[in-house]
């Protein structure tokens, strides 16, 4: 996608149902599904167009719902604006992230079974809930050019977070030093570990610990 507000979730009976808005008449998105031996490949796709100069008369949104009960590898590349990636219900062996410049909030809270997981931001800010019952350990790569990083990580798992910064700060109140990593108390204890590399250019990283977010009936959220 280009440019505009991509939400993904699980809760489909189909592989995918999709509802795409746009008012760019260039933008219709392009869908294709092929399969290889006992593997498919959806493909959803912004054709590449002229330049067009937004304003608030630019629409551009896509809402994807997968299905869960299919095993899943799932690409995404977001050029500039917003994501909404609720992902913990999902099937995901593998999770790829671009993203040019924006926000991008990733929810891969419920019963993860991601076991790769690679994540590239130009600019914009990240935020991303690990918390939930992990089935397996998990290897995480997630680079930043400017902005900030924010990862909601959990108690009972244990978790080594290795962080290398060029200019900015690091919060992660209730996390051991250790070296250039930072642990929890569950690290080198549980069965399954979180292996967390972040690479961060000008910005702030902040590591949160704690159980996951809910949405209380006043449509506030706690934790």
């Amino acid at each position: 996608m280009g440019a505009g507000t991509l939400n993904i979730t699980g809760g489909s009976n189909h592989l995918v149902d999709a509802e795409f808005r746009y008012n760019v008449a260039e933008w219709k998105p392009q869908v294709s599904y092929a399969v290889t031996g006992d593997a498919g490949t959806l493909a959803v796709g912004q054709p590449k167009t002229r330049k067009v100069t937004f304003s608030e008369d630019i629409q551009n949104e896509w809402d994807l719902k997968l299905g869960e009960s299919v095993s899943l590898n799932l690409a995404i590349e977001l050029g500039a604006g917003h994501g909404m990636l609720e992902l913990g219900t999902l099937s995901l062996g593998s999770l790829d992230i671009k993203a040019g410049a924006g926000e991008l909030e990733v929810d891969l809270t419920g019963a993860p079974s991601v076991t790769n997981l690679n994540m590239k931001i130009g600019a914009g800010a990240v935020r991303m809930d690990l918390t939930g019952e992990w089935k397996a350990d998990l290897d995480a790569t997630i680079q930043g050019g400017i902005g900030s990083t924010t990862l909601r990580l959990p108690e009972d798992i244990g978790v080594r977070v290795t962080v290398k910064h060029g200019f900015g700060s690091i919060n992660a109140e209730g996390f051991i030093r250790d070296g250039e990593a930072y642990v929890n108390e569950a690290f080198g204890s549980s069965s399954v570990t979180l292996f967390i590399n972040i690479q961060t250019g000008l910005g702030e990283v902040n590591l949160e610990q704690g159980s996951p977010v809910e949405e209380n009936g006043d449509g506030e959220t706690a934790a």
